[in-house]
């Protein structure tokens, strides 16, 4: 289990970038601040992911100071980003309502499930929202029942920088009393603030924002206090609220395996 984040001081590398004909600033080791997998208590899968970014970080470290490497430091990087959100299945804590019951589940990208939309009983169109290009789409789903999606979730990098969630919604049976799982809106928030930690960049990395927005003005005040209660989320304009750093690790703690 590894139970630090790695954290490497700030390093810029300047490069000029044939294919965008213009300079580039890149980050390199702070936007390699990585998610801590040990945390989820990572399976062999996980476990594969931490060498090989051990590995390549030995390598970009040699290469920083070249500019000629540049190109291949940016593949690195993107690879091992998809790597941590695409092949990272992360167990879930979820709980049957009618016996209390732990019942064995994991957020995993939606790709090869049939998403839900609004013709389902669904508030959002995930299905439709699934198709941007800026957009990661996440379900969870139980081991007993992989084919039916419990609740859903879409991320967005804002700016290429700033962590947002941009929908989050449960599925028809798991809103309300009664209700056949709990905990599920827990474990994707939760999900959200690990992406936090793996996409966002410089003083965004960990802070999670998102926006609270319904047509009853009573009912958008009664969920930013569920949300503030439950999940330590903190208001920040009329709308936007954020969870920071700090709060997104409990929960993560709390929720995933």
């Amino acid at each position: 289990k590894i139970n630090s984040i790695k954290k490497i001081h700030t390093h810029f590398v300047y490069v000029n970038c044939q294919k965008y004909n213009k300079y580039l600033k890149c980050a390199l080791r702070n936007s390699l601040i990585f998610m801590p997998l040990g945390r989820l208590r990572a399976n062999f899968i996980n476990t594969l992911i931490y060498i090989l970014y051990l590995v390549l970080l030995r390598t970009i470290e040699s290469w920083h100071k070249s500019s000629k490497h540049f190109s291949k430091i940016v593949q690195i990087v993107q690879f091992i980003r998809y790597l941590c959100s695409r092949y990272s299945k992360m167990k879930a804590k979820i709980t049957r309502v009618v016996d209390g019951q732990k019942i064995d589940s994991e957020i995993i990208q939606s790709s090869g499930l049939i998403l839900p939309s609004i013709t389902d009983g669904w508030r959002f169109n995930f299905k439709k929202h699934s198709k941007r290009a800026d957009f990661q789409t996440y379900v969870l789903v139980t081991d007993s029942t992989p084919k039916v999606v419990e609740g859903c979730l879409t991320f967005q990098l804002r700016d290429a920088i700033e962590p947002y969630m941009a929908y989050i919604e449960l599925a028809p049976h798991n809103k309300g009393k009664p209700k056949i799982h709990d905990n599920v809106a827990g474990c994707l928030i939760a999900f959200a603030c690990r992406l936090s930690f793996i996409f966002g960049v410089e003083h965004y990395k960990g802070w999670l924002t998102f926006d609270v927005m319904e047509e009853n003005k009573d009912d958008e005040i009664k969920l930013m206090a569920v949300y503030c209660q439950k999940y330590g989320a903190l208001k920040w304009q009329e709308t936007t609220m954020v969870i920071s750093p700090e709060v997104g690790e409990k929960l993560i703690t709390k929720f995933l395996n």
